[in-house]
């Protein structure tokens, strides 16, 4: 597999020779969890990761479908294309700390659909 990552102080970047930050992490630990999940021993995926600039990018992005309607309707020059999703019934969740004070029991607040 190829991945294309842009180079950030945050995500991905040079240290001498060897790659480190959050995306390339990242990457890493899908690989091995795929390859985990595929038991494909000696066979096993590889991710090569391939630095490139923004600009040499395709101007897309993938997002869940209501980050993707709310934009959609916020930007003039953003078209969404729902006719492919990459997955399906996904679940969205909350991860909050027990001790955060500003946060409800979530009854007190029930969300609209």
């Amino acid at each position: 597999m190829r991945a294309l990552v842009t180079p950030s102080r945050t995500h991905y970047f040079l240290d001498g020779a060897t790659q480190r930050g959050l995306t390339y992490e990242g990457l890493r630990e899908f690989e091995a969890s795929l390859n985990r999940r595929l038991g494909r021993g000696t066979l096993a995926v590889r991710i090569l990761i391939i630095p490139v600039h923004r600009d040499e990018l395709l101007p897309a992005t993938v997002a869940d479908e209501h980050i993707a309607r709310f934009w959609g309707g916020v930007l003039d020059h953003l078209t969404v294309h729902d006719g492919f999703p990459i997955r399906g019934s996904g679940a969205i969740a909350w991860a909050v700390r027990k001790d955060a004070p500003g946060i409800r029991h979530p009854d007190s607040h029930p969300v609209r659909q």
